[in-house]
């Protein structure tokens, strides 16, 4: 116990103190996990004897992080923000996908190592985004709602892939969707018919009311975890917050949620940061630097020629694709996932975790100044 509770407030100190200094230049706290994991596990002297039970901790955080998206999901919000946010965000999926895949061939990566660094570098984290344009106060701009409606059928298109990589490892993605759907049908006819009512009765109890949501959410987890089912945990926990989204008061397990998945996703990211090791993106410097070009530049400059296709002012495209000049939290969830299914190799994980390293530390800067950026470029743009 005194091992892994010394582990721990190493682990958190190092990354409070992290995160500080990386707020100070407006960086996200997740970049800070990383850089964590990263000083502990190639830099670092701390041996760390209970690493099985912080990757818990850490899957336990990818969970939780998709509880809380869960609840925050709704699928109306697509009819919300129209059919422009639809058709861009699928179009921009395809073709980064596309040219990401051609990329990551030319540099000698093997089909599905290449499958899965397009599909990576196609997504947009959400959280960073949203939570950066929080704090510059621009959350009403025409550019912003498209955004968002952009990283919505993004994030959906990553949850399907997780169920379809799930099934991955036996050979039958098709029966692990024809699983996945079954599933959910049963937690959305669970989600109309008895959630509602049990959510009713602990409205008056908010504490209750969220230690219960815990135990749905763990519990759907430990089902869907099962070899019945055989999917990774972490849909087990969008499903159940979900499911949850439309009960009484659903907005106080979020907020109770929130600082509970704060602690764990520290742990995830962390973990990814000590697994990724310097020696093992050793001599691959170029890929490196190319496919994090190909996010910050390459990936804006898709979003901007689709959405100038459609008619939209190029202030509104360029500031649009901007905001997606970083890879996502699934992204790195994805590959780490691969990993686990040996299907991506260690080094390729590395690789792309110092892609997502340097694409947030610069988007976080383009993002906050946009609007600077566009008056600078905007007549070369044309």
């Amino acid at each position: 116990m005194g091992s892994i509770f010394f582990e721990i407030t190493i682990i958190i100190s190092l990354a409070a103190i992290l995160a500080i200094i990386f707020r100070i230049f407006r960086q996200p706290a997740i970049l800070a996990y990383i850089v964590t994991g990263i000083i502990i596990g190639p830099f670092g002297q701390l041996q760390l004897q209970n690493g099985e039970v912080l990757q818990a901790m850490g899957e336990l955080g990818i969970a939780l992080l998709l509880f809380i998206l869960g609840l925050e999901f709704r699928l109306g919000e697509l009819r919300s923000v129209g059919r422009a946010s639809v058709i861009i965000g699928i179009l921009q999926l395809a073709i980064t996908s596309f040219l990401g895949f051609c990329m990551a061939h030319l540099f000698g990566f093997s089909t599905v190592h290449a499958l899965y660094v397009g599909l990576a570098m196609a997504l947009s984290s959400t959280v960073f985004v949203v939570s950066l344009m929080s704090d510059t106060k621009t959350l009403t701009s025409a550019h912003v709602k498209l955004t968002i409606g952009i990283l919505l059928v993004q994030d959906l298109v990553a949850v399907v892939t997780l169920m379809l990589l799930s099934g991955s490892s036996s050979f039958d993605p098709g029966f692990s969707l024809l699983r996945g759907i079954i599933f959910f049908a049963f937690v959305f006819f669970v989600s109309k018919t008895t959630l509602p009512r049990i959510a009713f009765l602990l409205s008056d109890s908010p504490d209750t009311l969220f230690l219960c949501s815990l135990a749905w959410a763990f519990g759907l987890s430990l089902v869907i975890s099962s070899p019945l089912i055989g999917m990774p945990i972490a849909i087990g926990g969008f499903l159940a917050g979900l499911s949850l989204s439309n009960v009484v008061h659903s907005q106080h397990i979020v907020m109770r949620g929130r600082t509970l998945r704060d602690f764990f996703m520290t742990m995830f990211f962390v973990t990814l940061g000590m697994q990724a090791g310097l020696g093992n993106a050793a001599g691959s410097f170029f890929p490196i630097i190319a496919l994090t070009v190909f996010v910050l530049v390459g990936k804006p400059l898709i979003v901007m020629v689709i959405m100038m296709s459609m008619k939209y002012s190029r202030k509104t495209a360029f500031l649009t694709g901007l905001s997606l000049g970083q890879i996502s939290e699934f992204s790195l969830l994805i590959m780490l996932l691969g990993a686990r299914l040996t299907q991506v190799s260690l080094e390729i994980t590395s690789i792309f975790t110092f892609v997502g390293i340097a694409s947030f530390l610069v988007s976080a800067y383009t993002i906050t100044y946009g609007e600077k950026l566009y008056t600078f470029l905007e007549k070369r743009l044309s």
